[in-house]
């Protein structure tokens, strides 16, 4: 039996709301392949390993891709932090 991870698109999936205009959420979440704004703009840090830590902002209902895997390998990035303010553009 394979796991839901070793099975393209991966099949782990994770979904957090947001209630009020500011704040932030660290966490680890391995292989990371990307990231879906809801209805507000949000920045993402992932750690793409040997490229370091990098930061993508998202509009609001926008998909960023952060790092698809290479030859059906899985992505090694790990997103480590979602912050929501009031002033991303």
């Amino acid at each position: 039996m394979e796991k839901a991870l070793d099975v393209l698109p991966y099949g782990v999936y994770f979904c957090f709301q947001t209630r009020g205009a500011e704040g932030y959420l660290t966490l680890e979440v391995p292989a990371t392949f990307g990231i879906r704004g809801g209805g507000v703009s949000l920045k993402a840090t992932a750690d793409l390993g040997a490229d370091g830590e990098q930061t993508f902002e998202i509009q609001p209902n926008e998909y960023v891709g952060i790092e698809p895997g290479h030859q059906g390998e899985k992505p090694e990035a790990i997103l480590v932090e979602l912050r929501l303010t009031s002033g991303v553009s």
